[in-house]
């Protein structure tokens, strides 16, 4: 987990996460195998968090896939297909509830995700995250995320 706010570093820590303050900070956190990585950011810094970490992403021996979860598709999927190296799939994914509408379970609630780029060795690790929120109950529906931002 990277976060600026120290309430979520504890929270993580109690989740038994490592936790990083700065880019720099999570340069190692590539470094070691990894099944999926998700950008949890602002649609302001969206794009500027995908070019600070190209290198990391492409460094990255394991080629995680790549997930976001604004709530707009379009723009994240822009700069994830530039920035992401050509070998890695991509994931958008819109949870359409947050802390308080979700706060009972996510029983029926939908959650909007397009696989912008999967390669078959991605499918497997794709299936399992999305199977987190199928399996909590929550309504799939499988979108392009040009028709979603409509």
């Amino acid at each position: 987990a990277m976060s600026r706010s120290k309430r979520h570093h504890a929270t993580a820590s109690s989740m038994g996460l490592t936790s990083y303050f700065t880019f720099d900070d999570a340069a190692g956190f590539f470094a070691q195998p990894l099944d999926v990585v998700v950008f949890a950011v602002s649609i302001v810094s969206f794009e500027s968090t995908i070019a600070r970490l190209r290198e990391p992403l492409a460094a990255s021996t394991s080629a995680p896939l790549p997930v976001d979860v604004p709530s707009v598709k379009e723009h994240p999927q822009t700069p994830l297909l530039a920035q992401a190296p050509a070998h890695m799939s991509i994931l958008c994914t819109h949870p359409m509830f947050g802390p308080e509408s979700g706060r009972f379970g996510w029983q029926d609630l939908p959650l909007v995700y397009d696989r912008v780029r999967l390669f078959d060795e991605h499918t497997d690790v794709c299936e399992r995250f999305l199977s987190v929120f199928e399996q909590a109950g929550c309504k799939m529906v499988d979108m392009p995320c040009s028709k979603h931002d409509e």
